[in-house]
C-alpha cells in the first residue's frame, strides 16, 4: 500500500524528507508518506558521506542517536560484550541510544571503540580478539617473522623499527607499510675458482668458503641490495693480495695461516656492511696446465733421487759390514775355523751329498776337516 514501508528486523530506518532526517523507526511496518526511508543496521553503521551530511543537519534526532565520526587516521572497533564484532573504516557511524534500544525492546548497540592507525603497527591490549578477526578483515594484515629472522618495519619509505620473532599485526591504511626479513643465521659463501700469482710466480687456481652472519640489522639493510656480493669482492681481493705474499712451498705446506690472515682482513670490511665473517677456510690448491706438469716431474725427480740415496746408503752400509766380518775373521783364526765347521754342519745335515774331488791334495784337506 502507498506509503507504508517495512524495516527488516535488526536495522532501524531514518526517515528522511527532502534535505533532512525527520524520525527514526525501528523493526516494522510503518507509514511514511512519500518519505524516503534509509536503512542501516542497529547495532552501528556507516553512513555515506550525503547521508552523513544530512544527519549532521538534523537536530531533531540527538536525543535517539548516538554519531560517531571516525577520522582518516583512525579505525573504529565494534565490540558485541568482550567480541570483537567488526572493525569499520573513516565515515560517519550511527547508533541508537541505549535507552532508546530499551525502549523499543531490540537489541543494544555494539561499544564502539575509535583506534589511531597512524602508526601502522597494531598496538591494543586485546590484541588476541584483533587476530581473530584479522582473518576476514581487509582493515588488518598480519605479518610473521620466523625464529632466527628480524622485521624491518617500513613505514612511508623510511625504516621505524625492528621486529623480534613473532606474529605482528599492520593496520592497512593509505600510508604504505611492509616488513623485510632478515635472516641472521650462519650461512656460507663460496670463493670458487680464483685464479692467482704466488710470489715465486706460479699461477693456481684456489677454492675457498667463508660462514658469515648478520650481527647489525638496520647498517646490513642499508649498505646495499646484495651485501654478500660486496662481501665476496672484499674476500676476493684479501685472498689474492695473501697468496701474492707466498711462495707456492710456503702456500703449500701452511694453508692454516693463509686462512687465518684472510679471515682477520676481510672482518673490517664486513663490519661496515653489518656482517660478521664466522670462519673463513681454503678448500682446494690447483696448479695449472704447464705448471702441474713441471711439478709432477720435479716431484718425480726429487722421489727418483731420495730413492737412489737410499739405496746408495743400504749399500754402502751392506759393504761396511762385511768389510768388518773379514777384518774380524782375519784377525781371529779361530772364529774363521767355527764358521768352517758351522757351514759344512749345514752341508751335512741338509740331505745325502755326493762330492767329487779331483785333486789328491783337496781330498785330503776335506778328509782331514771330517
Amino acid at each position: 500500500m502507498f506509503g507504508f514501508f517495512t524495516v527488516p528486523a535488526g536495522l532501524l530506518g531514518l526517515v528522511q524528507k527532502e534535505d533532512r532526517f525527520t524520525a527514526i523507526v525501528p523493526p516494522g511496518r510503518h507509514y511514511v508518506g512519500s518519505a524516503r526511508v534509509v536503512l542501516v543496521d542497529m547495532t552501528g553503521a556507516t553512513l555515506s558521506k550525503a547521508a552523513a551530511k544530512k544527519l549532521a543537519a538534523t537536530t531533531e534526532l540527538a536525543d535517539e542517536l548516538v554519531v560517531v565520526e571516525v577520522g582518516t587516521l583512525e579505525q573504529a572497533l565494534l565490540w558485541n560484550g568482550k567480541m570483537l564484532e567488526r572493525i569499520v573504516g573513516p565515515g560517519t557511524i550511527v547508533q541508537l541510544r541505549p535507552e532508546v534500544a530499551a525502549r523499543w525492546g531490540v537489541e543494544p548497540p555494539w561499544r564502539v571503540e575509535v583506534v589511531d592507525v597512524s602508526d601502522p603497527l597494531v598496538q591494543h591490549p586485546n590484541i588476541a580478539a584483533l587476530r581473530e578477526v584479522a582473518i576476514h578483515s581487509e582493515s588488518l594484515s598480519t605479518q610473521n617473522v620466523p625464529q632466527h629472522f628480524v622485521g624491518l618495519l617500513w613505514v612511508d619509505g623510511v625504516l621505524r623499527e625492528e621486529l623480534a620473532p613473532g606474529r605482528y599485526l599492520l593496520w592497512a591504511t593509505q600510508t604504505p607499510a611492509n616488513v623485510k626479513l632478515v635472516d641472521r643465521r650462519e650461512r656460507t659463501l663460496d670463493v670458487d675458482g680464483q685464479e692467482m700469482l704466488t710470489a715465486d710466480e706460479v699461477w693456481l687456481r684456489l677454492n675457498a668458503w667463508l660462514t658469515h652472519r648478520v650481527v647489525a640489522v638496520r647498517r646490513y639493510d642499508a649498505a646495499t641490495e646484495t651485501p654478500e656480493h660486496l662481501l665476496y669482492r672484499a674476500a676476493q681481493l684479501v685472498l689474492r693480495r695473501a697468496v701474492g705474499q707466498r711462495t707456492l712451498p710456503e702456500l703449500l705446506s701452511d694453508r692454516e695461516s693463509l686462512a687465518e690472515q684472510v679471515h682477520e682482513a676481510v672482518q673490517p670490511a664486513a663490519e661496515r656492511l653489518g656482517l660478521e665473517v664466522v670462519t673463513f677456510g681454503v678448500r682446494d690448491v690447483i696448479l695449472l696446465g704447464e705448471t702441474r706438469a713441471l711439478l709432477a716431474r720435479v716431484t718425480e725427480a726429487r722421489k727418483t733421487a731420495e730413492a737412489n740415496l737410499i739405496a746408495r746408503r743400504e749399500e754402502a752400509a751392506a759393504m761396511r759390514s762385511q768389510a768388518n766380518t773379514a777384518k774380524l775373521l782375519a784377525d781371529n783364526p779361530a772364529l774363521l775355523r767355527m764358521r768352517e765347521l758351522e757351514a759344512l754342519q749345514q752341508i751335512a745335515t741338509s740331505g745325502q751329498i755326493h762330492v767329487l774331488l779331483g785333486d789328491a791334495s783337496l781330498r785330503e784337506k776335506v778328509v782331514n776337516m771330517l
